[in-house]
């Protein structure tokens, strides 16, 4: 995908990315998700098609770059990490 139209990216799909990921599109928001390891980002993507309306809202990329260019400027990207030491790598980045 490389239309423009997510109000907002987020990046990383565990327990909190995925309720956040959920409430922005339960708010009427378009959200473009990613995650590293993209059969969690397919399998997120296929209970959210199944479980509520407003989740296809929600549009997956399995690519970091279609992810980036789905995203409408100036861009709003939310980035978790994971807790231990990926966190400590990525604060002393």
């Amino acid at each position: 995908m490389t239309t423009k139209n997510a109000d907002i990216g987020l990046v990383g799909l565990a327990v909190m990315g995925q309720n956040l990921a959920l409430n922005i599109a339960d708010h009427g928001y378009t959200i473009a998700v990613y995650n590293r390891d993209p059969k969690k980002m397919v399998n997120f993507i296929e209970e959210c098609k199944k479980n509520e309306p407003s989740h296809e809202n929600v549009v997956g990329h399995a690519d970091l770059a279609s992810f980036v260019l789905s995203i409408k400027r100036p861009r709003k990207i939310i980035l978790l990490v994971k807790a231990g030491s990926a966190t400590d790598v990525t604060i002393n980045a």
